[in-house]
């Protein structure tokens, strides 16, 4: 019993200790963000043989210098027919995610599809 109670007063301890020490980059607000819109990527070739350039926005936290920031890379849904980087869970999720310290690449993708035969 005197054992059970002891390990338990210590996971509570290490527990405590770790969030404490825990760094809060990536998981609690502390930067403004940017927005680089229309940032060419790339060029793809569309159902009817044309090409299409390629655009992202690019959601920067504002106040850090570190250069080596975990992305995170973010497409709308829309079945390759519709929509796009400004979609409104694009817009609503990427600034939560810079304002703790990741960058965003929101990016759009050719869309469309084969006409049935």
């Amino acid at each position: 019993m005197i054992q059970a109670k002891l390990f338990l007063i210590t996971a509570l301890l290490t527990l405590i200790g770790i969030d404490l020490i825990a760094q809060s980059t990536y998981t609690e607000i502390q930067y403004d963000y940017q927005v680089d819109s229309s940032v060419y990527y790339g060029t793809a070739v569309n159902y009817a043989g044309h090409p299409v350039d390629l655009y992202m926005d690019i959601y920067k936290p504002l106040g850090d210098e570190n250069r080596y920031r975990p992305v995170v890379v973010m497409a709308f849904g829309g079945a390759w027919i519709g929509g796009d980087k400004r979609s409104y869970d694009i817009t609503t999720i990427a600034p939560w995610f810079a304002k703790r310290g990741y960058v965003v690449a929101a990016i759009d993708y050719r869309l469309g599809f084969h006409p049935s035969t």
